[in-house]
């Protein structure tokens, strides 16, 4: 889940809540001493002891808390605690996995140039002088990729250009990671000296449904993560479907919640078959991946789209690279996809304007959203909770997409990066929906509506102009005939569609009753969202 960093407002009190036990552990008093002492030691070049301060509103995400800390001469340190590390609550696993952190960062500050915050010190316990397990770092001094994506004070033309130049600067930098080569999926192991060992561990997993059942059965539950270990995976099947095959399958009667269950296991079957390397193959691999490539992780200049810094490296893995690799889109290209967060509506562009960046002779235009609060050429503004968000059109996004697969087929020695960057936008969702029930419908929904549209007939370029000119012809013939004649030959142009939508094949399917020829466009429709040689790079 993601854990991008924020500052809380009012309106956060509930989420902070979950903080409330580890805020108390933590001696905060201390902090300044320790930071102090620790910079001399190793950090000082002329010994010199520098104090510092603690600034007392801290950032959190998810499952972590923040605290920067400055020091007299300028410098900047972050102290970052999990929520559950104090005694009683913080377990071998969440040490193991906090371990792997910190260790994980030092590798690629080391053998690569990708930037990511310094570790300067690391305890995966309770023992020591602040009481809480922690993770020590530089503060990177930048803004959000968020603030220079959808930056509102330049140019559409220099706003392009600071978004392409995020893009390439990101590729650049996650291709890299494909040196950390595995034989399995899951969590790093490090030895005694902080070296990569050659070994793949379990890794901690947020447990969502457990989450879910603890809201419903524990009246003043916090919204605390519940966490569980899985892995390792020796193959990209069992990496994809672990939490999917822990999910309590719903009851016979419920045969469209069957159904929906069988055609997420199918989509995920089909998928693997398409992306899994053929037994002539080299053993699949797995590589080191960014566990949340948020906008808000990622972190850019302050003037232009140049990066700074990868954050929020929590729950570093490695995951098999013929789906999940590096040359997968980032989150933020994607986000028409998110049914459940993305806000962007076509009624908020009036007279039917497209809002992709390309034309930058288009003018501001007026809303007709009642949440929409203002509208640019490039995007579209939503307020919530007081603050203004702005969202990508679909236009635009599958834009970027494009751009994104051409940059990282220029980057990656991965010999099909293109088509992994292209296939990832069904891949990825197919894994949030496996991992998340709150999610599965939504995406499950999505990804048949792809599939009726690649499948229906006369899906050609064109498509909407033919049937719109047979049915005009029909009415016209049919005038001509008159409605005398009762042996007139039905139009069929429907009838192929009449029975194939979601609940129908989803009842069916959990029926077991689906036909061989519904079931042939399942197939079909979902392996032509796939890019194949001779598709090109097209997305859709």
């Amino acid at each position: 889940m993601p854990d991008s960093i924020s500052i809380p407002g009012p309106e956060d009190d509930e989420h902070l809540a979950v903080f409330r036990h580890v805020r108390a552990a933590l001696r905060l008093d201390l902090l300044p001493d320790f930071a102090s002492r620790l910079r001399q030691k190793s950090f000082s070049q002329d010994g010199e002891a520098r104090s510092c301060k603690v600034i007392s509103e801290p950032l959190f995400g998810s499952h972590n808390i923040l605290f920067r800390i400055v020091f007299t001469d300028g410098v900047h340190w972050l102290l970052k605690i999990p929520a559950n590390g104090y005694h009683g609550a913080f377990d071998d696993m969440s040490a193991r996995a906090l371990r792997s952190e910190a260790l994980t960062m030092r590798l690629i500050s080391r053998e690569t140039t990708i930037p990511v915050p310094e570790v300067y010190d690391f305890d995966d316990s309770c023992n020591n002088d602040l009481n809480c397990p922690f993770i020590l770092m530089n503060y990177v001094d930048g803004r959000p990729l968020y603030d220079a994506w959808f930056e509102q004070s330049v140019s559409l033309e220099v706003l392009e250009q600071h978004r392409r130049q995020a893009l390439r600067d990101v590729a650049e930098a996650l291709v890299q990671l494909n040196r950390f080569t595995f034989h399995q999926a899951g969590m790093v192991l490090f030895d005694a000296d902080g070296h990569v060992s050659g070994d793949i561990g379990p890794f901690r997993k947020v447990d969502v449904g457990a989450m879910l059942d603890r809201s419903r059965e524990v009246e003043d539950y916090d919204g605390s993560s519940v966490f569980h270990e899985v892995g390792p995976f020796s193959d990209p099947r069992s990496y994809f479907t672990h939490v999917l095959d822990r999910r309590e399958l719903p009851s016979e009667s419920d045969e469209f919640g069957l159904g929906m269950h069988r055609l997420l296991k199918l989509f995920i079957d089909l998928a693997v078959r398409e992306c899994q390397p053929g037994e002539d193959e080299e053993q699949i691999k797995s590589v080191l991946v960014h566990p949340d490539l948020d906008i808000q992780n990622v972190i850019v200049s302050k003037t232009d789209g140049h990066l700074l810094s990868l954050i929020d490296w929590d729950g570093v893995i490695a995951v098999p690279q013929c789906m999940f690799g590096n040359e997968s889109y980032p989150s933020w290209l994607t986000r028409d996809w998110d049914a459940m967060n993305y806000r962007y509506h076509d009624e908020t562009v009036s007279d039917g304007e497209d809002t992709g960046v390309k034309d930058d002779d288009k003018e501001d235009h007026d809303s007709k959203d009642d949440d929409a609060i203002s509208a640019t050429p490039n995007d579209a503004a939503f307020e919530d909770r007081n603050s203004v968000l702005y969202e990508n059109s679909p236009a635009e996004l599958a834009s970027y997409r494009e751009k994104y697969q051409e940059i990282i087929a220029g980057l990656s020695d991965y010999p099909s990066a293109r088509k992994l960057a292209h296939d990832s936008l069904v891949i990825h969702n197919l894994k949030i929906a496996a991992d998340d029930p709150i999610c599965t419908d939504h995406i499950i929904e999505r990804i048949f509506e792809e599939v009726k549209a690649k499948t229906a007939k006369d899906d050609s370029t064109g498509k909407a102009a033919k049937l719109e000119d047979k049915k005009q012809g029909a009415e016209e013939e049919e005038e001509e005939k008159g409605n005398d004649d009762g042996d007139e030959e039905e139009d069929d142009t429907d009838d192929e569609d009449d029975d194939f939508y979601l609940y129908e094949v989803c009842t069916k399917l959990g029926k077991g009753e689906l036909e061989p020829e519904q079931y042939q466009r399942l197939v079909d429709g979902f392996k032509a969202l796939f890019l194949h040689e001779a598709h090109g790079g097209s997305d859709f």
